[in-house]
């Protein structure tokens, strides 16, 4: 028997080199795709359900995870599982096979980890559903005549489920010797698998409240329902299943769900969403949301989750927002991402067509990669990685360090970035542009390129050589290094441009292996730095001569090396 995972997540594993790793001197064109993490794809599938007692499934690894750095299936895998006594997991090679524990039902959070050969690591966390037996299930009729109904789960925690308003549904239970006597269910193992709601309006709601026991919740299957919804709260309860709504649903209030997918269907009238703890969970609406109050919303695995609604008027979030947003504009008036305020790091894939707000956030994850039709700003109190792209923004801060980030803006005959600050380093990144860039602050670029009006290099050209590197007559305002203590400010790393202004490099090191490194341009207005090779300091003016240049180097005794100052004319 195989099995898939879950719906639309084309899982991605992340394998990630050490942290200060050496990565070897590339070509602007190449630092593109410049990132220390390796990315392996894997198929999208389908949710995995059992029946109870079902014989032992497998599933082989190697067709779902690629390492894309060898393109060679020499990934070696691990797995475990939060209830072993429900779904065990060995792995035998790149085969992983699940045995089911003997008369037992309920939810298993399985976690895939693939190791390459250097030890770099990846991994995705799924859900796999046993269905119980007929014979250890229970269907609890919810209506007119029943509108509560309470359980007591086996670990002593409870919950109390509340359908108010037109509509009937059916909640269905697997458990031992279950009988329903009254509104309340008696046996063992009570676990609710689903809640299927029927001829709903938008004056039903559901409600669902739970009771703790010690530190543990009740957990709530699959909720659906037919038509739209007034409200869902779910209090002190997680929920471990899917939840589903055929028409819009006004308002969402949730303390906790996992390994999930909301789905509610379309109305031009916006609703409203509490999140509470959610993790690896998806989102989609077809109305917009007018407002997300979260307080974290996180991804464990690899496997980017996404938020889809046609706009979004209002985030916040206490903690991380890990989720990708997906909007489409559809009749948006005003601004597509109206205000943002998420206290922890975003990440995920993003898409905002139209307008968007300024972004206030904590930092960004690896995985973030987000495309804005229009950005004013990003505020950024902590450390930014991942790709952005954006026609052009007014202004970009950074309070932590710049790593591993792609950023790229596309507005020609313009100014594409008018200032970036960054407090800490770049580290392996890139800054590309079509337009003119302003004023860029740092205190050090490191394995890190800075362009603009730069075409296709040929493979192995670091800098650009001749005028037809050059796609236009875009500028570098000035690049200002400020590096502190021993940190080097200028190492490894390109800046390419036809115009330059000034460029202030704090200290280098010409030394760089034999590896070409340096700055690029038809003319520069300025360019001073620190060698830590030779131990001098030198400020060069009005560079756009190659000769001229060539000629003040030997009278000052200047060896560069590594360094070269490449002047297009």
């Amino acid at each position: 028997m195989k099995f898939a995972l879950l719906p639309g997540r084309s899982l991605r594993s992340r394998l990630s080199r050490p942290r200060g790793a050496p990565v070897a001197a590339e070509a602007l064109e190449s630092r593109v795709m410049l990132s220390v993490v390796e990315t392996q794809t894997i198929r999208s599938v389908t949710p995995p359900s059992f029946a109870q007692d079902s014989a032992p499934a497998s599933l082989d690894l190697s067709g779902f995870f690629v390492d894309q750095t060898t393109g060679l299936p020499d990934l070696t895998f691990s797995v475990t599982s939060d209830k072993q006594s429900l779904v065990n997991p060995s792995v035998s090679g790149s085969v992983m096979t699940l045995t089911f524990g003997a008369g037992m039902s309920g939810y298993a959070h399985l976690s895939v980890v693939a190791t390459d050969p250097t030890g770099q690591r990846g991994g995705e966390t799924f859900r796999v559903k046993v269905a119980a037996a007929p014979n250890r299930s229970l269907d609890v009729p919810l209506g007119p005549s029943r509108r509560t109904f309470s359980f007591v789960e086996a670990d002593h925690s409870a919950a109390l489920i509340t359908l108010v308003g037109p509509g009937s549904g059916t909640i269905h239970m697997s458990g031992d010797q279950l009988q329903l006597r009254g509104d309340h269910a008696h046996g063992s193992n009570q676990q609710i698998e689903s809640i299927t709601l029927t001829g709903t309006t938008t004056a039903t709601s559901i409600l669902i409240r739970g009771r703790a026991h010690g530190r543990t919740f009740p957990i709530m299957g699959d909720i659906s329902a037919d038509g739209p919804l007034r409200g869902v709260n779910i209090k002190n309860t997680t929920l471990d299943g899917d939840l589903t709504a055929a028409g819009r649903v006004g308002r969402m209030q949730i303390d906790s769900a996992q390994d999930g997918n909301i789905s509610f269907g379309g109305s031009s009238r916006a609703i409203i969403l509490n999140a509470g703890t959610f993790v690896d969970e998806n989102f989609s609406s077809g109305a917009p949301v007018l407002k997300v109050l979260a307080t974290q919303w996180v991804n464990t695995g690899s496997a980017p989750e996404t938020f889809t609604t046609p706009y979004l008027k209002d985030l916040l979030a206490i903690a991380n927002f890990e989720v990708g947003l997906q909007l489409n504009g559809t009749g948006v008036q005003g601004r597509t991402l109206g205000h943002v305020r998420v206290l922890g790091a975003i990440g995920g894939p993003w898409r905002v067509v139209g307008k968007s707000a300024p972004l206030n956030i904590g930092g960004t994850t690896t995985d973030w990669a987000a495309r804005f039709d229009s950005l004013a700003r990003i505020t950024d109190t902590g450390s930014l990685g991942g790709a952005l792209q954006v026609p052009s923004i007014n202004s970009i801060f950074i309070g932590g360090q710049m790593s591993n980030a792609v950023m790229s803006f596309t507005a020609p005959n313009t100014t594409d970035l008018g200032k970036m600050v960054v407090r800490g380093g770049m580290f392996g990144s890139v800054v590309q542009a079509v337009g003119n860039l302003g004023t860029i602050i740092a205190e050090a670029m490191q394995r890190s390129a800075i362009s603009t009006g730069v075409g296709q290099l040929p493979a192995g050209q670091a800098l650009p050589m001749t005028p037809s590197d050059f796609t236009n007559s875009s500028r570098i305002g000035s690049v200002f290094l400020r590096p502190t203590q021993k940190v080097i400010g200028f190492l490894a790393s390109e800046i390419a441009a036809p115009n330059i202004g000034q460029l202030a490099l704090g200290t280098t090191r010409t030394d760089n292996g034999g590896a070409p490194f340096g700055v690029a341009a038809v003319q520069i207005a300025s360019l001073s730095a620190r060698d830590q090779t030779h131990h001098r300091a030198f400020t060069l003016t009005a560079l756009h001569d190659a000769a001229g240049l060539a000629a003040e180097l030997a009278a000052r005794h200047l060896d560069l090396q590594d360094f070269k100052i490449q002047l297009v004319g």
